[in-house]
């Protein structure tokens, strides 16, 4: 695979507070329940309101596989269609909808846990070319 081929953010969660840091995406958890950090943390990838709750308000669509999630940022924003849910493990999505470089890329968040932090390994991948629009997303995805 090619470096231009992928834009890569690693992120963790932390599993005893309920603060998010939105500028290191980082997310924490303080839940008591039997559920692991990494199935909040899931949750949080994989519904309606797990992913407005941290990433744009106006997220909206079917979170299933086959459905297609819109996410609106301002007067902007893209589709995604929900290609892969793997509980706990792993999410893969594919671009339907926005910028026209995007169309046909796929967002994909892989789940690991490490001691107390859920390691969360984020890429967009398969672009046709490295354009310049790719290289700006690649510091935009971290601070969105």
């Amino acid at each position: 695979m090619r470096v231009e081929d992928l834009v890569v953010l690693e992120v963790c969660a932390a599993a005893n507070n309920k603060r998010r840091n939105r500028k290191c995406r980082i997310f924490y958890t303080e839940s008591e329940s039997k559920s692991s950090p990494q199935n909040d943390v899931y949750k949080a990838l994989t519904t309606l309101d797990g992913l407005s709750g941290w990433w744009t308000t106006n997220t909206q669509g079917e979170s299933k596989v086959g459905g297609v999630i819109q996410f609106r940022f301002g007067a902007g924003g893209f589709d995604m269609k929900v290609l892969e849910l793997h509980p706990a493990k792993s999410v893969l999505w594919q671009v339907v909808d926005g910028p026209k470089e995007w169309i046909g890329t796929k967002v994909s968040w892989e789940l690991k846990q490490e001691g107390d932090y859920t390691v969360i390994l984020f890429k967009h991948q398969d672009w046709k070319e490295p354009v310049e629009f790719m290289h700006h997303c690649s510091t935009k995805w971290g601070s969105f």
